[in-house]
């Protein structure tokens, strides 16, 4: 979950200053509390027969998923659940899955670092894994982009990667 929560930030908003500037200006945007208000499926997946594009709306998981950006530096991110999606052969089919997904209840809260480069946000976490966030730009909203963002369990146990990119948006709060 800490992979998916910081893989990957773009931003929708950009400021317009120069390069020194960028680095002091978008420093002083990036503290505050950051809440976590869509989780967008890139094209959307059926679970349980139902076509679902948001899965924070669709199974009320990822509820009050939180980012703490402080002036030093530092961040703390909080998360209370994932979406436990697990897929099982459609009978009579070699590679045909039907999906169900199940919300789990998992606290976890765990510090990361973070910096501005150029116009990218860099989030660090404490094993060197390194997220950017390309050209933030502040403002109210902050967008997460997660290639094959989500695992999923197949019947026999292993775990594979969705094809489905994965939007994390984000809110200041």
């Amino acid at each position: 979950m800490k992979k998916l929560l910081l893989f990957s930030i773009v931003s929708t908003l950009l400021l317009s200053c120069s390069s020194n500037d960028d680095e002091i200006s978008l420093g002083s945007l990036v503290p505050g509390t950051w809440k976590m208000t869509n989780v967008i499926i890139e094209k959307g997946i059926e679970i349980d027969g139902m076509k679902v594009v948001d899965l924070l709306q669709q199974f009320n998981c990822y509820q009050n998923e939180i980012i703490t950006f402080n002036e030093d530096g530092t961040a703390v991110v909080s998360t209370n659940s994932f979406l436990k999606v697990e897929a099982s052969l459609v009978e009579g089919t070699q590679d045909e899955y039907m999906y169900t997904a199940d919300c789990v209840s998992d606290s976890d809260t765990y510090s990361v670092t973070w910096s501005i480069s150029g116009r990218d946000l860099l989030l660090t976490e404490e094993d060197g894994f390194v997220s950017r966030v390309p050209n933030f730009g502040g403002g109210q909203y902050m967008t997460f982009s997660v290639p094959e963002g989500f695992e999923i369990l197949l019947d026999d146990g292993t775990t594979i990667h969705a094809e489905e990119d994965i939007l994390l948006m984000y809110e200041r709060q």
